[in-house]
């Protein structure tokens, strides 16, 4: 199917949001959740924190 967003757009949108940290090594991107933007995000749609 064309004109389908990837995986790596979606990825690419949450880091530019600040929900992601990524990093490249050689060919590979590896990308980890940023904690504090997570609870953030949980506080406004009102998930308790942990």
């Amino acid at each position: 199917m064309t004109g389908l967003p990837t995986i790596s757009h979606h990825l690419k949108v949450l880091h530019e949001s600040g929900l992601l940290d990524r990093e490249k090594r050689g060919v590979w991107v590896y990308y980890r959740a940023r904690g504090q933007a997570l609870a953030g995000l949980g506080a406004l749609i009102g998930y308790p924190a942990a």
